[in-house]
C-alpha cells in the first residue's frame, strides 16, 4: 500500500465516486492493460471546477483540478486492480480542458494530473500524453483525463 501511504502523505484521500448508472464502464481490462474512461475533478462529493480555462477558472486553478482527475482515475484503477502498487507503467494520459476558442494552454493545465502521477509512481509514473483544449465538457467541468495503464498480473478483468 505505497501509493496510498504516498496519497495520504500529500493530503490527498482517494474518492468514492459515485456508481456508473448507464451501460458504460469506468475501466476495461485486457490482460496486463487498463484502459480508464475519462474521469472529472471529483472532489467532496461533486464536480467544484467548473466552466471554461480561462474564462470561469483560471489555468492555475484548472491545473490544480486535474489532480482530482488523477485522484479519481487511481480510485477506479484501485476497484479495478485491487492494488495500486501492482502499476507497473502509466502508459498513456489524455487530457482534455473546456476552454475558450483560441485556447492554447491546454497542456499546463493537464501538468497538474501528469505531475501529481510522476510524485506518487516516479518512473514508472512518466507518460506519453495528448492535451486538447475543447468547446466543451459533460456536466460543465473544467477538465477531463483518461488513462492506460500496465499492471503486474493479468488477472480476470473487469
Amino acid at each position: 500500500m505505497e501509493i496510498e501511504a504516498k496519497i495520504s502523505a500529500m493530503g490527498f484521500t482517494l474518492p468514492e465516486l459515485p456508481v456508473v448508472k448507464t451501460r458504460r464502464v469506468r475501466a476495461t481490462r485486457s490482460g496486463n492493460l487498463v484502459f480508464l474512461a475519462g474521469h472529472g475533478p471529483y472532489k467532496d462529493g461533486g464536480y467544484p471546477f467548473k466552466g471554461p480555462v480561462p474564462e470561469a477558472i483560471t489555468v492555475e486553478e484548472a491545473g490544480r483540478a486535474t489532480r482530482y482527475n488523477a485522484l479519481a482515475l487511481l480510485a477506479t484503477l484501485k476497484g479495478t486492480i485491487g492494488d495500486l502498487d501492482q502499476v507497473t507503467r502509466i502508459l498513456k494520459v489524455v487530457a482534455f480542458v473546456n476552454a475558450v476558442p483560441g485556447f492554447n494552454r491546454a497542456s499546463e493545465v493537464a501538468n497538474g494530473c501528469s505531475e501529481l502521477l510522476m510524485d506518487l509512481y516516479g518512473e514508472r509514473g512518466r507518460h506519453s500524453r495528448s492535451a486538447i483544449a475543447v468547446a466543451g465538457l459533460g456536466l460543465d467541468i473544467c477538465c477531463e483525463t483518461e488513462m492506460v495503464v500496465e499492471v503486474a498480473d493479468s488477472g480476470t478483468g473487469r
